[in-house]
This record gives structure tokens, sequence and C-alpha cells, in this order.
């Protein structure tokens, strides 16, 4: 018991000291609580974004691959299996390079924002901290 009376000793020391010199230890987690509560809908935007254009890439695909399948069947020579083939894997290359730059640019906006938030949120803490 006497190493748990020293820690809540020293607990007590390190919050008065924070108090009375004016400063809230727990400034930052309240800040931090605050710009989620605000941004959230920003960065929930970008997801959705990311999470609709791998859906239509899903669609796209599925709807292809449905209709490369009903079209395999109609053909009567290995010729015309072979020029359904390379244009199904042409279309797919196309398919996934498109949807992966559009990802990668969906994704960098969700960085950018995160990244912005947290600088703002972190200038608003520093000029509280300057202002009291």
């Amino acid at each position: 018991m006497p190493t748990f009376e020293a820690l809540a000793d020293q607990a007590e020391a390190w919050t008065s000291q924070w108090c009375m010199g004016g400063m809230d230890p727990f400034r930052f987690f309240r800040a931090g609580q605050h710009a989620m509560s605000n941004t959230n809908g920003k960065l929930l935007s970008d997801a959705v974004d990311i999470s609709e254009e791998l859906m239509n890439l899903g669609k796209a695909r599925l709807t292809e691959d449905m209709a490369c399948a009903s079209k395999i069947m109609k053909c009567r020579t290995h010729e015309d299996v072979a020029k359904l083939q390379q244009d199904w894997l042409r279309n797919a290359f196309e398919n996934y390079r498109n949807s992966s730059a559009a990802i990668s640019e969906k994704y960098m906006h969700l960085m950018q924002d995160g990244l912005q938030i947290a600088a703002d949120n972190a200038n608003a803490a520093l000029h509280s901290k300057s202002a009291s």
C-alpha cells in the first residue's frame, strides 16, 4: 500500500503543479475531442468517397465479367474466345488503372484533410495557450 500512496501523492503534486501554473493538463485532450466532433464529417465524407470508388469498381467488373461469361458461350472458334479474352483483359486493366488513380487521389485528399485538421487544431491549442 505505501507504493500506491506514493503514486497518488505524486499524481496529486503533478496535477496541482499544472493547475497552479494556470495550465490545464487535459487541454490537449479536450481540444482533440472538440476537433474530432467538428471534423469527423469531412473525414467521413472523404472515406465514403473512397468506398464509393471501390464499389463502382466492383460493380463495373462484375457487370463486365457477367457479360463476358454470356458472350463466351456464343463463341464458335478458338479465335473468338482469344479475342474475347483479350478485350476482357484490356478492359479490366483500364478499369483497375482508372479506379486506382481515382482512389489514390481521394486517399490523398483524405490525408491532406486530416493533416490540415491536425495543424489547425495544434495552432488553435497553441494560440489558446498564448492567450491565457
